[in-house]
């Protein structure tokens, strides 16, 4: 019930016996191969970049990464600092009456330490907290707590 047209298309490999369509075996075997190989270069560039925060041990989150300082408190400056365990930066604020240090750091949500969400592509979080309140001063951490401790 083929016709002749089909039979030279079944013979070629380009249609199963009983069908009109294209064989689509090697099309499953090609997409599985490109899915793969796909999912290999995900993976590779992944623990490329696991090691690559491994490695970078000074590396410190960007100022914007401190939360802001409300009124009538300022900021003083900003430095970085790096010893053993690694780099961070620290924001030194002059506390202003009515405000204390304490009341400072509760009012900007920092009491103790906070850390932002875990991200995936590197195992680090952000975290800040207090580092000192003294003489009238705030001292604010912003540092990276990496998921994997070397």
């Amino acid at each position: 019930m083929h016709s002749a047209d089909n039979k030279d298309r079944i013979v070629k490999g380009l249609a199963r016996p009983g069908t009109r369509g294209p064989a689509t075996n090697g099309n499953y075997k090609r997409t599985g191969s490109v899915v793969l190989v796909a999912l290999v270069a995900v993976l590779i560039a992944w623990a490329g970049s696991i090691l690559w925060v491994l490695t970078g041990e000074s590396d410190v989150p960007p100022d914007e990464g401190f939360r802001a300082v409300p009124g009538p408190s300022q900021v003083r400056e900003i430095t970085l600092g790096c010893g053993s365990g690694g780099c961070w930066r620290e924001m030194v604020i002059d506390v202003k009456p009515p405000q204390t240090a304490p009341s400072l750091a509760a009012d900007m949500g920092i009491s103790t330490e906070q850390c932002g969400p875990l991200n995936l592509w590197t195992l680090r979080k952000t975290c800040t907290g207090v580092a000192a309140d003294h003489n009238g001063e705030l001292r604010i951490y912003l540092k990276y707590d990496l998921l994997i401790d070397i």
